[in-house]
């Protein structure tokens, strides 16, 4: 009678399960974002949780103009605080629409600007709640 071993490599189920759940996670919060966007009207702007806002100065201040609106910077650049949830605040920028594609290498990190988060800083100071 011949005997067969069926091996099971747990560590790559898992990732793979774990990038399915935050696929599913990202879609959610997207979902819910745009469904309140819908509610609130578009003319409104979101405003930023202060990490983000924090991210997407930074992101500004390294844009050159470029018609293409890539940017591209290095690790150092990004507070110490912010780098372990680097990933998930790239996701709330994307989210909003402040920033298009992007991805995250060990030295550094490059994106697509969105022209809404060109002038965020712009609109979020002609707010007029901002004033009352």
């Amino acid at each position: 009678m011949a005997s067969f071993k069926i091996k099971i490599d747990t560590k790559k189920f898992e990732k793979n399960l774990n990038k399915q759940l935050e696929k599913i996670v990202y879609e959610q919060q997207k979902e819910l974002i745009l469904k309140n966007k819908i509610e609130k009207g578009d003319n409104e702007m979101t405003i930023l949780p202060q990490k983000e806002e924090e991210l997407l100065q930074i992101i500004l201040n390294k844009y050159d103009g470029n018609e293409e609106m890539q940017v591209n910077g290095e690790s150092e650049e990004i507070p110490r605080k912010m780098q372990f949830g680097l990933k998930d605040i790239f996701n709330v920028l994307k989210i909003y629409g402040y920033i298009g594609e992007y991805q995250l290498y060990l030295s550094g990190w490059f994106l697509v600007l969105n022209q809404e988060g060109i002038d965020y800083f712009e609109k979020k100071g002609m707010r007029q709640e901002l004033f009352e």
